[in-house]
């Protein structure tokens, strides 16, 4: 993990939260929601959000002071030249040391019709409060890294979780295309 306080351009950056990431999700970031490149103002709402901590960004979401926060500085990322992609290596940097992603449940549910049951965020809260006594609080202000850590630390000693090689990945990909053909013929 980053030694705290990390800088990204001018602000420096709280260690990212599950309550970070949690908030993150629910205003809909393309950090945490897809894989394009941020814009200057998605950018400057991450700021935002990761220069509080998280009682903060939640109590202020919303307010004028945000709202003004993320069009000055979105307008100043845009229109200086190279800021925008400077200030975007940056937070990338930020991003990869606060954040870990597990594709388990896209993977899994490509071109399935069945939900799933959790959302990953409500999963690592599940698996944290009820299978190693953490309260609601303590989860919002874990760092994100090592929550999703200790939440497949727990998933796998329950057997609810297991991890298989690529290998094993590839066997059951080539496995299920037979099984498509044999059907389809």
């Amino acid at each position: 993990m980053l030694p705290a306080p990390v800088r990204v351009w001018r602000y420096r950056l709280q260690p990212m939260t599950v309550g970070h990431y949690a908030l993150l999700c629910r205003l809909g970031h393309p950090a945490v929601e897809s894989d394009q490149v941020l814009q200057a103002g998605d950018l400057a709402t991450a700021i935002w959000v990761l220069k509080n901590d998280r009682q903060e960004s939640y109590k202020l979401l919303g307010s004028p002071a945000q709202q003004k926060f993320v069009v000055k500085v979105g307008k100043y990322i845009s229109k200086k030249s190279g800021l925008h992609v400077s200030v975007l290596n940056d937070f990338y940097r930020y991003w990869a040391w606060q954040h870990v992603s597990y594709d388990i449940w896209q993977k899994e549910d490509e071109g399935s019709e069945k939900e799933k049951s959790m959302s990953w965020l409500q999963t690592i809260r599940w698996m944290l409060m009820s299978e190693w006594g953490y309260s609601a609080t303590e989860v919002m202000d874990m760092p994100y890294k090592l929550a999703v850590n200790d939440a497949l630390g727990a998933m796998v000693a329950h057997g609810k979780l297991e991890f298989v090689s690529d290998k094993q990945v590839a066997r059951r990909e080539f496995l299920q295309s037979k099984m498509k053909e044999s059907s389809n013929a």
